[in-house]
């Protein structure tokens, strides 16, 4: 089991929720989602209120602060370009956070951070070929080869959520049109409900009345189709033996994975002649972020 540095606390900053929790010794806690911050002011004291309650909790202040972002992330730990929180691309995180927490601290992709977490719970695949990817107001995703990480020449591998599969499609946060998140996302549900009028309609219930409500029918028919689609390119390119699904969204996506399969399966090139890449239903959901961005810091085995 991992053994966590003691003290740690992770904060996932979603499109929609903050999430954040405390490692200590070989346990977690895990707090309250709180909304994502959108301005300074609200992001100074969301940090203040997260960073209280960890203290409290260990009676002394953190010894470290890991953080995950949905975007493009520097080393440097600057914020380079992030499609969901444009107020604060540019801006520098790490020194954000260890000017107000007091403590030293390590930033990451949000994806990435979810799929180290995801597979230190349920192991890592025997070739090592997978994707971990995280579904929730967005789409992206941690590639993973034989070493680890695969980060990419720039370090941002991972962005599958932004690959274009619609021409002249739906708009995005990013800017351009027809990206795979806005087809496969609780972003894109959300933005459908909205449009036919249902807007005290959450995105859990339409997957749990999906078998009464046509309507909802048709919209977790559409969802299934891109998700399998997005597999299927995936698998094209990477012949990944493993796809693991996580993120908020990812709850409610175990009854219809035969449906994801099915498409996926349809969709794929050589379907017949490939081993079959399992594709499954990862354990942490909407705290995967938050649970890896602890990792960011020493863990061994023990």
């Amino acid at each position: 089991m991992g053994f966590y540095v003691d003290g740690i606390l992770g904060i996932d900053f979603g499109g929609t929720s903050l999430k954040s929790c405390l490692a200590t010794g070989s346990q977690l806690k895990l707090y309250d989602a709180i909304p994502t911050p959108k301005d300074m002011a609200a992001l100074r004291k969301s940090l203040m209120e997260v960073s209280k309650l960890a203290n409290d909790d260990l009676h002394t202040s953190v010894a470290g602060v890991g953080i995950g972002l949905p975007g493009l992330v520097g080393q440097d730990g600057e914020a380079l370009f992030l499609p969901h929180l444009k107020d604060f691309s540019s801006l520098n995180f790490v020194q954000l956070v260890e000017d107000i927490v007091g403590a030293p601290a390590r930033l990451d992709n949000d994806a990435n951070c979810a799929g180290v977490a995801e597979l230190r719970e349920i192991g890592a695949c025997a070739s090592g070929y997978e994707v971990v990817i995280g579904i929730g107001t967005g789409l992206g995703a941690a590639i993973f080869g034989p070493g680890g990480i695969a980060r990419g020449f720039s370090g941002f591998s991972g962005e599958v959520g932004h690959i274009c599969i619609e021409r002249n499609g739906r708009s995005c946060e990013c800017g351009r049109r027809g990206c795979w998140e806005q087809y496969c996302s609780g972003g894109s549900i959300r933005s459908e409900l909205d449009s036919a009028g249902w807007v005290d309609i959450n995105i859990e219930e339409v997957f749990r009345e999906m078998d009464v409500n046509p309507d909802f029918k048709s919209l977790v028919e559409e969802f299934c189709f891109h998700l399998g689609l997005g597999i299927a390119n995936l698998v094209a390119i990477l012949d990944l033996e493993r796809v693991v699904l996580t993120g908020g969204l990812a709850r409610s996506l175990e009854a219809v994975l035969p449906k994801v399969r099915r498409y996926y399966l349809e969709l794929v090139e050589g379907a017949g002649a490939r081993r079959e890449t399992e594709i499954r239903v990862g354990s942490l959901f909407e705290f995967a972020g938050a649970i890896g961005a602890t990792y960011l810091w020493n863990l061994v085995d023990g």
